[in-house]
């Protein structure tokens, strides 16, 4: 789950339509981006925003990995966060369990810190093991995950190499079932979506009167999208979204905020009606609506 990257591109947004206002002559190809990168960078590197967390831990972190663990989950900590963030964090989150309240790595199988994503996913950068009490790194060579011990840098090579670890999505059952699932998906809107060719008058007045209620709900729904910001995941002409087709290549779940899963069972199965075109999640919802 990336937020990141969101509130990089609001400030990039922001810092623009000032310019625009103001009528400032710029160069929005390149130096904005690059400035604003640069400002957020040093930010994170001299650790002020890391700080600034841990002052309201409650607005930024959760409390379910606990409950993941019970269900026998192999869960890792993966993080570009230096060691003494994730545990000022972890430390918090977990401040309620005395069990877990000096050692919440028992709740990981493998904690990285330092990862240096996204390089993490493509290069390969061995681990090194991290003391916490000398602040160093050894220089021993790593070929096994122990329990309660933080590991920096490395890669997904070499994590998939020393933990054999292979999730469904590898198997040709979890595939085919896949495959079998969009087929039927693909085939339920066809069922839907075929009617008889009828040229009568009668069938051509209906189209008419089709076509102008697709006219008033397309710019109902115009309306209803946030004026400033416009729709994520659809364009006013109700196609699908540049974003809303990426969601669809890679995340096999999306969500505005992780909390969000624990109102679900573990065993949920998350998906999109296939005739489900705008969800609740593309419009705005006027605040009186929630008013007793």
């Amino acid at each position: 789950m990336d937020f990141f990257c969101f509130s990089e591109a609001c400030l990039i947004a922001d810092i623009v339509q000032h310019f625009v206002e103001t009528e400032m002559e710029f160069d929005a190809n390149y130096y904005i981006y690059q400035d604003v990168n640069r400002a957020i960078q040093q930010v994170h590197r001299i650790g002020l925003a890391h700080r600034g967390i841990l002052t309201d831990p409650h607005k930024y972190l959760l409390r379910f990995l606990k409950m993941l663990r019970e269900k026998g989950k192999k869960l890792f900590l993966l993080t570009n966060s230096p060691y003494y963030f994730v545990d000022g964090g972890m430390r918090f989150m977990l401040e309620d369990s005395l069990v877990y309240l000096d050692s919440w790595r028992e709740l990981f199988d493998v904690v990285i810190a330092k990862a240096n994503k996204l390089e993490f996913y493509t290069s390969e950068h061995p681990f090194r093991c991290y003391d916490k009490e000398k602040d160093n790194l050894a220089f021993s060579k790593v070929d096994v995950f122990l329990p309660k011990k933080i590991y920096y840098h490395g890669c997904l090579k070499a994590f998939s190499h020393i933990t054999k670890w292979n999730g469904p999505e590898n198997e040709d059952s979890y595939r085919f079932e896949q495959a079998k699932f969009h087929l039927v998906q693909e085939l339920l809107g066809k069922v839907h979506s075929n009617v008889p060719n009828r040229k009568s008058e009668a069938y051509k007045s209906l189209l008419r009167e089709i076509n102008e209620e697709r006219q008033k709900a397309r710019c109902a729904m115009k309306t209803m999208f946030n004026g400033s910001f416009g729709a994520t995941f659809l364009t006013d002409t109700g196609q699908e979204s540049a974003f809303s087709y990426h969601i669809h290549q890679f995340p096999d779940v999306y969500t505005s905020k992780p909390e969000n899963f624990l109102f679900y069972p573990l065993e949920a199965w998350l998906y999109v009606p296939y005739d489900i075109k705008i969800m609740p999640l593309h419009v705005n919802v006027l605040s009186n609506l929630f008013k007793i």
